[in-house]
C-alpha cells in the first residue's frame, strides 16, 4: 500500500479528495446530476455540462468513478503540474507546523511567542497575495466568457462549497438577484466591521479634536521626529473587485515595516472610498510603494477605476 501512494502521481490526492466530497452518496463515483451539480459554474449550460459528462465517461457507465475523474484532469493540468504537487507539500508542512507549534507555544518566551505571531502573519500575506492573483485572473477569465456566451442560459449554480469571489461570481453570473445572499451579506458585514474598525483613528481627527487659538510658535522637528499622513481618494465604477483588492491590500499593508495605521472612509450614495494611512517615515512610505504588494494593488485596480487616484501626503510632527 504504502508503494503504490508513493507511486501516485503529485497532486492526485487533492484531486481525489475533491472529488470525494463531490460524491453525495458515497458510492465512489459522480452521477450526471452530482457531476452537474458540482461542475455548474455559472457559465456552461446544463447542455454543456451533459456533453462534458459523457466525453469524461470513456467507460459509457453514466457514472464517473472518482479515479475516472482525476485521469481526466492530471491529463490536462499542462503547466499547473507544478502547482499543485507543491499544493500537497504545502498541505503536509501547514498542517505539521501548525500542529507543533500550537503545542509549543503555550511554554515559548516573550520573543519565542512574537516570533511565532510575526511568522503566521507573514504567511497569512504572502497566500493572500498569491489568491489575489489566482481571482483576477479566474475574474478576468469568467468575465470574456461571459461577453463571448451572452445568448448560453447557464445551468443553475448549487456549488455552495466554493469560496469566496468565485462563489460571488457564481451568484451574480446565474442569480441577478435584486438582494444579496446570505454568504454575500456576511462578507460585506465583516468588510463593514472591518473598515468601521479601520475608521477609528480617522474619526478622532476630524471630529474629536479641537485646538485652541495660540500664538505663533516656532519649533525645531527632525525628520526622525515626523510621521507622513497619506490620503488616497478613488472613485471606482467596479465596487465589487475594488473592494476585494482593498481588502488584500489592507490585510498585507497593515503588516508592513513603518505602517502605524490604515483607515478607510465611504462616501455615502457614491462609488468613493478614501484611504488614509500613517507612515512612520518617508522612507517607509516610499519602500511601501515599491513593494510588490503596493503594485498589486494599483495594478488590480486599472479596469475598476472611474477616472485616475488622488493622492495627498503630508508630514507631520511625530
Amino acid at each position: 500500500m504504502a508503494g503504490m501512494l508513493e507511486e501516485q502521481p503529485p497532486g492526485r490526492s487533492i484531486f481525489l479528495d475533491v472529488f470525494r466530497r463531490a460524491d453525495k452518496t458515497d458510492d465512489g463515483a459522480l452521477s450526471l446530476e452530482e457531476f452537474k451539480a458540482f461542475f455548474s459554474d455559472g457559465i456552461l449550460s446544463n447542455e454543456d455540462l451533459e456533453k462534458l459528462f459523457h466525453d469524461i465517461d470513456t467507460h459509457n457507465t453514466n457514472n464517473l468513478d472518482t479515479s475516472e475523474l482525476c485521469d481526466y484532469f492530471m491529463k490536462e493540468m499542462g503547466p499547473f503540474t507544478e502547482i499543485f504537487a507543491n499544493l500537497e507539500s504545502m498541505n503536509k508542512a501547514v498542517s505539521n507546523a501548525l500542529v507543533e507549534s500550537a503545542k509549543a507555544y503555550p511554554d515559548k518566551s516573550f520573543i519565542g511567542k512574537f516570533t511565532t505571531r510575526f511568522l503566521l502573519k507573514e504567511i497569512q500575506g504572502q497566500m493572500g497575495c498569491l489568491a489575489h492573483h489566482i481571482n483576477a485572473a479566474v475574474d478576468k477569465i469568467d468575465e470574456e466568457e461571459t461577453q463571448q456566451r451572452p445568448d448560453v442560459c447557464q445551468a443553475a449554480v448549487t456549488n455552495t462549497n466554493v469560496r469566496g469571489g468565485r462563489m460571488k461570481r457564481k451568484m451574480h453570473s446565474f442569480g441577478q438577484q435584486t438582494s444579496l445572499d446570505a454568504n454575500q451579506q456576511a462578507m460585506r458585514h465583516g468588510l463593514s466591521l472591518e473598515v468601521d474598525r479601520l475608521s477609528e483613528l480617522i474619526d478622532k481627527l476630524e471630529n474629536k479634536v479641537k485646538f485652541d487659538v495660540i500664538d505663533e510658535e516656532e519649533v525645531e522637528v527632525g525628520k526622525e521626529q515626523s510621521v507622513v499622513l497619506v490620503s488616497r481618494k478613488f472613485q471606482v465604477k467596479a465596487e465589487k473587485e475594488f473592494r476585494s483588492n482593498l481588502k488584500s491590500y489592507v490585510a498585507s499593508s497593515s503588516l508592513a515595516d513603518g505602517c502605524l495605521h490604515l483607515g478607510i472612509r465611504t462616501i455615502s450614495g457614491t462609488n468613493t472610498f478614501v484611504v488614509y494611512e500613517i507612515w512612520a517615515s518617508s522612507e517607509d512610505l516610499n519602500r511601501h510603494f515599491s513593494s510588490d504588494t503596493s503594485k498589486t494593488f494599483m495594478h488590480g485596480n486599472i479596469d475598476c477605476m472611474e477616472q485616475p487616484e488622488e493622492y495627498q501626503k503630508m508630514a507631520v510632527p511625530g
